[in-house]
């Protein structure tokens, strides 16, 4: 099958189902809602796991830049977050960066996570 073909069998597949479930295929595919979120103490391995919890099995959270600040894009036809479930990111994301600190000073017997790392050098001439 051609991917002319294919193409040509989903929409007359949406098409069928559209109309067979009109409110249902509605409220899934057109109430999906992107939002920006300030990234501002909040982890990326956090909100990546937590997403769809918080915000229904569809939820897609990425990386995303708004005027200038660093946060996430979520992407949901799902609830959006409240004030409260963000300052539970932020709790959630201040425990696993302590971890991950606790879990780097074991290995190297000091606790400052952003410590400079020696590369090698080249002599300037």
């Amino acid at each position: 099958m051609s991917q002319y073909q294919n193409q040509q069998y989903g929409q007359q597949y949406n098409q069928q189902y559209s109309q067979q479930y009109p409110q249902q295929y509605t409220q899934q595919y057109a109430q999906a809602n992107s939002y920006f979120v300030p990234g501002f103490g909040i982890s990326r391995a956090i909100i990546q796991s937590e997403i769809q919890y918080l915000c229904g099995p569809d939820a897609v959270v990425r990386p995303y830049t708004h005027q200038g600040r660093d946060g996430f894009l979520v992407t949901t036809a799902g609830p959006p977050l409240t004030k409260e479930q963000i300052e539970d990111l932020k709790d959630a994301s201040r425990e696993y960066e302590e971890r991950q600190a606790e879990r780097t000073a074991e290995q190297a017997n000091e606790w400052f996570v952003n410590k400079p790392v020696a590369v090698g050098h080249r002599s300037r001439r």
